[in-house]
């Protein structure tokens, strides 16, 4: 089964999966409903490279991710080792302090921010675009809600993973 007849046989047993015409949502509506579906992809992107490998199920509203070409690595590869080197460069003539980078705070910020922005595109509240259609609150409540709880989850989740302890800063 190629991939793409994979995705549309899950599609067709996806309850929320609609065929028909979207709903009629204003300029706003659409705009909060985007914004936040942008959030979740740079979540989601955010939270691959932290894990290293890809989910084996991709965002099917995200197009254009294919990894870099042969020839473009080619070509931007020497350039980021570059600017790799100048900015080591710079960091030691400055005596720059080491900047810590933690995956799991990050993402933790990250999954707020999802978050409120999934709490900020409720059907209650996209109200604030201009009213909201029978028809939108009964084909994208269910679907938004549903977003909002996986975001609840991973605070949760979230929560409950500290950063590992760090190293005592050598002065």
């Amino acid at each position: 089964m190629t991939d793409d007849a994979a995705r549309q046989a899950r599609d067709s047993q996806d309850p929320e999966n609609t065929d028909g015409e979207p709903p009629a949502l204003t300029l706003g509506q659409m705009g909060a409903i985007r914004a936040l579906l942008g959030q979740v992809a740079r979540v989601m992107e955010r939270y691959e490279i932290a894990r290293g490998a890809p989910l084996e199920e991709r965002l099917s509203y995200v197009v254009g991710d294919e990894p870099l070409t042969g020839t473009e690595r080619q070509q931007l590869d020497p350039l980021m080792l570059e600017l790799t080197r100048a900015s080591n460069a710079l960091a030691r003539r400055a005596v720059v302090a080491p900047l810590r980078r933690d995956i799991r705070a990050t993402l933790r910020g990250e999954f707020t921010v999802l978050w409120s922005d999934a709490e900020d595109t409720a059907v209650r509240r996209l109200g604030a675009y201009g009213p909201v259609s029978a028809e939108a609150r009964e084909a994208l409540g269910p679907a938004i809600s549903r977003l909002i709880h996986a975001t609840e989850a991973l605070l949760a989740a979230g929560a409950q993973t500290p950063s590992p302890p760090r190293a005592a800063d050598a002065s």
